[in-house]
């Protein structure tokens, strides 16, 4: 009975012995595989209202006891693309991935991303590390070469009437922004409210982005644009496609 006793006693401090080895094990390894690139990897751009380029700039720093190496660096799409200032990372040193999305074409709720892949020396253990970008598009510009699509929807020139008669687009009706105003509180119910309406106005006219914002929320149309940079734009771009001259 005693050297059964000495023997279990035994049996279960090896036990134990074994629990805490594995258990120190299971830390380093967890320590080893979570430490590496660490920082913010994520940005809302919250909501915008035009076709610019978003840019954000990602702070990563290396938290591992290794040298880190970058080898590459992927982005979810052609829309999207990337730099990194450093690729070569001593431990707890830093570098920048600046990632620029193109929002032309998107409208509504986003996300693109970018991929980090780095190998950590001398192990060459390789690893990933996912860059995202969110946010919604409220386009409410149109470029020039967009207009094509407007060709058999209400084009409204805000412009003065002399400039308007000097040129404008096929199609196009001149209202001043109250006669305008007053014709959609006509028509609303004849209009659906996914009718496509382009508002023409001279560059950096505050009244164009007005009447936008009045006939999304008032009279709850949601697919109203405004030509970006105004008739002169137009012309550089396209020349005189679709305009008619006096």
């Amino acid at each position: 009975m005693e050297g059964g006793g000495i023997y279990l006693l035994l049996l279960c401090f090896f036990c134990i012995l074994i629990y805490n080895l594995c258990t120190m094990i299971n830390i380093l390894i967890i320590t080893f595989v979570m430490s590496g690139l660490k920082g913010n990897t994520r940005y809302d751009f919250g909501v915008r209202e035009d076709d610019t380029v978003i840019s954000h700039r990602f702070t990563l720093v290396n938290d591992s006891n290794d040298t880190i190496v970058i080898y590459k660096l992927n982005t979810s799409c052609s829309c999207t693309a990337g730099e990194i200032t450093k690729r070569t990372l001593a431990p707890q040193e830093t570098t920048f991935v600046s990632i620029q999305f193109n929002p032309h074409g998107y409208t509504g709720r986003v996300s693109k991303y970018a991929y980090v892949f780095y190998m950590r020396l001398p192990s060459k253990n390789r690893n990933e590390l996912t860059l995202s970008m969110k946010g919604k598009i409220k386009n409410n510009f149109l470029r020039p070469y967009q207009i094509m699509e407007y060709t058999d929807n209400l084009i409204v020139d805000i412009r003065k009437r002399k400039e308007f008669e000097r040129l404008h687009l096929v199609n196009a009706i001149n209202f001043s922004p109250k006669n305008f105003i007053s014709y959609i509180r006509k028509a609303q119910l004849e209009l659906p409210v996914n009718c496509q309406i382009l508002i023409i106005s001279n560059e950096n006219d505050t009244m164009a982005m007005y009447l936008l914002n009045k006939l999304k929320r008032e009279f709850k149309f949601n697919n109203v644009h405004i030509l970006r940079g105004g008739m002169d734009a137009y012309i550089k771009s396209m020349g005189n496609i679709m305009i008619l001259r006096k």
